[in-house]
């Protein structure tokens, strides 16, 4: 079953809706929503209010859910420190981010490869 139908069950059966562990689980049910549309990575503010729009809980508590799952290994969250946009931290789902560093050790060693044709003289 998927996040909205389980969370729906949960509530029914008085789990706390500022649970820790529903939290987490919403965060993750955001990012591959967001993945769906796209998205390798979404900024951690944005990401947070969607998740907070989602599920209606207090930022504190999401923000210590994206700390649990961080922990766990689920996430990564990676600083950007670039000057047109200032600094933001990314937050990747782990799978995304492992693909995202392999892709560029690969993409660093095609550039380190010495060329194996000559230079074509126009003239």
């Amino acid at each position: 079953i998927g996040f909205i139908t389980a969370d729906k069950i949960a509530e029914k059966m008085g789990f706390p809706k500022d649970s820790e562990y529903r939290a987490g689980a919403g965060i993750l049910y955001a990012l591959q929503q967001l993945s769906d549309e796209g998205h390798v990575y979404y900024p951690q503010d944005e990401l947070i209010k969607k998740a907070e729009e989602l599920l209606g809980i207090e930022r504190e508590v999401i923000g210590s859910a994206l700390q649990s799952i961080k922990t766990k290994g689920e996430v990564v969250v990676e600083e950007f420190h670039d000057p047109p946009f200032g600094e933001t931290r990314a937050v990747y789902p782990a799978g995304f981010y492992a693909c995202e560093v392999g892709i560029a050790g690969r993409l660093l060693g095609l550039i380190a490869t010495p060329r194996s044709f000559r230079d074509i003289d126009p003239e």
